[in-house]
């Protein structure tokens, strides 16, 4: 048999703690491979093994998204206004460039130059551009 270190938020769960830190020690069979959605073998260390959390994803966010989906995203944020204002006050040759493709349907690439310049106009984190791309893969008609 061997210990498994599996770590924890609960005070009532943990049956050992460790500069602040909370966790439970099991015992396992020598040839058992611990693992689970939550956890990842970490290391081992003086005979117990332990664990860490598994990195918690998110949804994955697309590298580009069809121009409806991104109009009615921004739309329902309530950003169309400003984004058409952003447009309009472009300088050429840009701007008959970036409304040709936005009136054109052309798609949006997240880490695309237009992408890049409306997020950085509208003041808009990458974990909101992010946000917003997922939500518009989601859109469904």
């Amino acid at each position: 048999m061997k210990n498994l270190i599996i770590p924890t938020t609960s005070q009532s769960a943990a049956s050992h703690s460790k500069d602040g830190a909370l966790f439970i020690i099991r015992e396992i069979p020598d040839d058992a491979t611990p693992q689970g959605p939550s956890f990842t073998v970490a290391e081992t260390l003086d005979g117990y093994t332990a664990l860490k959390p598994r990195p918690v994803r998110g949804p994955k966010v697309p590298t580009e998204i069809a121009n409806w989906r991104a109009k009615a995203v921004l739309e329902l944020a309530g950003l169309t206004a400003q984004v058409a204002a952003i447009m309009g006050a472009m300088s050429e040759p840009q701007k008959t460039v970036v409304l040709a493709a936005w009136d054109g349907g052309a798609p949006l690439v997240r880490n695309g130059a237009t992408v890049t310049a409306l997020a950085a106009a509208l003041s808009l984190t990458s974990e909101q551009v992010d946000a917003m791309f997922v939500q518009a893969a989601a859109l469904n008609v």
